[in-house]
């Protein structure tokens, strides 16, 4: 009697194993280095999406940089495995609570920006128009 393995090669019976057809291969790698070379040309003449593409890049970075920073002080603190004794769906309600609280108090910001902004509109004139912040202004 066998025993079958649920993981690697040990899976599939010896007589069923996929061989891949050699010139599919070819022409599958073909199509791959030719859309490769089609994004890099798009990336390379794209100008300022390229440039913003980057800076999302570099923000997505210093997200998994500060992550790790912040994994790395709560194991130093409180030990590497406190996470297992901790109610940790306890804790990201808590989070989600504090982050609404945030999104409120940046509202409350962008809303007093807007408003100070709105108020400075009469007083910046470029010709005969005004530059305007909002459609408020221009009646739409």
């Amino acid at each position: 009697m066998s025993t079958t393995h649920f993981y690697g090669d040990d899976c599939i019976p010896p007589h069923k194993k996929y061989e891949p057809d050699p010139e599919k291969v070819k022409d599958f790698e073909d199509k791959l280095k030719d859309v490769e070379a089609r994004v890099a040309e798009a990336k390379s003449s794209a100008g300022p999406v390229s440039e913003f593409e980057d800076m999302i890049s570099q923000a997505s970075a210093a997200y998994d940089e500060w992550c790790q920073r912040r994994h790395q002080e709560g194991a130093e603190k409180y030990g590497p495995v406190k996470f297992l004794e901790a109610n940790t769906f306890e804790e990201a309600m808590a989070e989600v609570v504090d982050l609404g609280n945030y999104a409120r108090y940046t509202f409350i910001r962008l809303y007093l920006l807007n408003q100070s902004m709105d108020s400075a509109v009469g007083t910046m004139a470029f010709g005969d128009n005004k530059f305007v912040f909002n459609r408020d202004k221009i009646g739409g």
